[in-house]
């Protein structure tokens, strides 16, 4: 039981980190991409 709940965890931590990590790009990409266009 311990290992499929395991095994269910897993990717939806994988899912949420890959989701953060393109919520952080874009937050960061947002502003670097103003500054060049307005340079």
């Amino acid at each position: 039981m311990l290992q499929e709940k395991a095994l269910g965890v897993i990717p939806a931590l994988f899912s949420l980190l890959a989701d953060g990590i393109f919520a952080g790009l874009k937050i960061l990409t947002i502003p670097a991409v103003l500054d060049i266009i307005l340079l």
